[in-house]
């Protein structure tokens, strides 16, 4: 099992879960016990705002999205880029944080990047190494510019980042179409 923790899935047309339908996760933690991550392309009907506001913390500034992380529910999870508020480092520039205290500064003083989820995408021991080998999942390195980007195109750049490497190891220089309508 080769771990793929810190990088992205993209989920395949080989993948038959409707949850994950035209996603990217973010792999937080993958070894021999099970997988975490986040899905990155799913806002939910709700700013973060409006929840701030229902779980009656102090005033929120910010008006972003709150994103739908997976179908396992969990407190609320923030991917952010201040070290000095980070529980988990994740890459480098994307920390993880679910502390209420520390989700508090985050929300308050949001001059960095920052996206905050409600639920997870988890796998028990060996199901992500199972559907990794069935095709389900195509793998991309992820970035911190990657992963604060707008969630709109978050999936087609990473599908064009994953085609381009999948044509380049299977078409020998040179020999892609000359017409680029047909790349």
């Amino acid at each position: 099992m080769k771990s793929v923790a810190g990088q992205f899935l993209i989920a395949s047309p080989h993948l038959h879960d409707g949850n994950f339908l035209r996603t990217v996760v973010l792999i937080i933690d993958h070894d021999k016990d099970g997988a975490f991550g986040l899905v990155l392309t799913r806002p939910l009907n709700r700013s973060l705002r409006e929840i701030w506001e229902m779980i009656g913390s102090p005033e929120c500034p910010v008006n972003a999205p709150l994103f739908w992380g997976g179908p396992v529910q969990s407190p609320l999870i923030a991917l952010h880029a201040r070290a000095d508020l980070a529980e988990t480092r994740i890459l480098s520039g994307v920390y993880l944080s679910t502390r209420k205290e520390k989700l508090e500064t985050l929300v308050a003083n949001c001059s960095q990047p920052l996206r905050i989820c409600s639920g997870y995408s988890g796998w028990g021991p060996g199901q992500l190494d199972g559907e990794l080998k069935a095709g389900g999942w195509l793998v991309c390195p992820a970035t911190a510019e990657a992963v604060f980007s707008p969630y709109e195109q978050l999936w087609d750049d990473t599908m064009a980042h994953v085609g381009g490497d999948v044509l380049k190891n299977i078409l020998p220089p040179g020999d892609g179409p000359t017409d680029p309508l047909l790349n």
